[in-house]
């Protein structure tokens, strides 16, 4: 079957095109296993959803100026988990083959756009690794599939009968529903509210960079992980829950302060993903809904850390209730400058990403960090929680930033969100 693409998916096929070494739109899910793990099991609990779910089956075409999605047939869509067994120790995740899974670049015309391999170590150590492309996934859809295939392998496993029909929620059902909505009088009213956020002529962040930003970006970049510690941790908690707003609103405050800082622009524009789920019949779909938006925090007038988080929770909520128009439709309609050299209307992102891990039935599994190659934007920084502390990672461009500089602005942000803590 043939199908138009939805908004986002046009903007990753893009960027394939004119970036065609950029890998930093690989979804890597990968996790340390304890136990015996059935392989036979988890190949057809994973090939029931690739059954169920049509985006899954799904390679991408272009005919001129053309792009389409060709939906395959399930007889035809088999997936096999590829077990290698290495003659090395698994110390941590820096290792040559792991590297090379995680960065091995997806040709989108051709199926499958999703990859499975049980790295076997000498110490007998066990990875399990599943690289997507975000065509076809994004986070919600990512906690659909690791639930179902706990859901599926733990049934097989206890030779229970699973539900195989296909889900009726299909992908083109959002691709249809977007292409009608983009021409309502609600979409004309969101995007003229996005058009009085920011100049669309003037949108490009100067942070501070070591190299001269080239005429045309890489895409090449790094990721430094860190943790806030168990105190700062708490503190932005304790914060969160006296100004009646999520973590996410507290360092996303620290860190338009930081680049505020960095820049001395006033005018703090920062890419936020957001799931472009509050239509009914759009929350059950399983493939990318969601949309960037470019969230605008103002420092024109100096404000105390408690007016901060709530302009802040103000940008955000504005944010959400215009969720529904897509990045790419905005740059086309707004008269939006456009450079190879940088990204449009918003260089840096922030998100949050919660780490999930599957039930198997008599298997554990630990979420794992991975190095990476890419670089979205100029500067990305995404986080998660556990028990004890907040984690996250700086992502950065190494056609701009020395790892040093980056190392930098992460104790430099850390004692951001202190003084956010401090003076509330």
């Amino acid at each position: 079957m043939i199908s138009p693409l939805s908004n986002i998916q046009k903007q990753f096929y893009i960027n394939n095109i004119v970036y065609p070494k950029d890998t930093s739109y690989n979804v890597p899910l990968v996790y340390k296993v304890s136990g015996a793990l059935n392989l036979i099991i988890l190949e057809n609990a994973v090939n029931a959803i690739i059954n169920k779910y049509d985006i899954l089956r799904s390679s991408f075409k272009r005919n001129g100026k053309q792009l389409y999605r060709l939906t395959h047939e399930e007889e035809k869509c088999k997936i096999k988990v590829e077990q290698v067994f290495l003659s090395t120790d698994f110390v941590d995740t820096n290792t040559a083959e792991l590297d090379e899974e995680v960065h091995k670049r997806f040709n989108l015309e051709e199926w499958p756009l999703l990859r499975i391999k049980l790295f076997v170590y000498k110490n007998e150590v066990t990875v399990l690794s599943f690289i997507f492309h975000h065509i076809i996934i994004d986070l919600h859809s990512y906690n659909i599939f690791v639930n179902e295939l706990s859901h599926y392998y733990n049934n097989y496993i206890e030779h229970i009968p699973v539900n195989s029909e296909k889900s009726s929620d299909y992908y083109t059902n959002f691709v249809d529903w977007e292409s009608k909505w983009i021409n309502t009088n609600d979409a004309a009213k969101m995007l003229d509210f996005w058009r009085h956020q920011f100049d669309a002529r003037k949108h490009l962040l100067n942070l501070p960079t070591d190299f001269k930003r080239p005429a045309m970006q890489s895409k090449l970049g790094k990721r430094i992980y860190f943790a806030l510690n168990e105190k700062s941790t708490s503190d932005v908690k304790q914060l969160a829950k006296l100004n009646a707003v999520a973590p996410f609103s507290i360092l996303l405050a620290g860190y338009a302060l930081l680049c505020h800082q960095l820049s001395g622009q006033n005018k703090i524009i920062i890419g936020v993903p957001l799931s472009n789920r509050r239509i009914a019949n759009n929350k059950n779909i399983f493939g990318p809904l969601l949309n960037i938006a470019p969230i605008v925090i103002d420092f024109s007038d100096s404000k105390k850390s408690v007016e901060l988080i709530l302009h802040v929770r103000m940008a955000l909520l504005k944010a959400h209730r215009n969720q529904e128009v897509p990045f790419l439709h905005m740059v086309n309609h707004l008269d939006i400058e456009r450079s190879f050299a940088y990204s449009p209307i918003f260089q840096i992102g922030f998100a949050y990403e919660p780490r999930t891990e599957f039930s198997f039935n008599g298997v554990s599994t630990e979420p794992l960090v991975v190095e990476r190659k890419g670089a979205q934007l100029d500067l990305f920084y995404s986080f998660w929680e556990d028990d004890k502390k907040i984690h996250g990672f700086m992502e950065y461009s190494s056609d701009l930033f020395a790892e040093s500089t980056i190392i930098k602005w992460i104790d430099e942000f850390k004692n951001v969100i202190e003084y956010l803590c401090d003076k509330h």
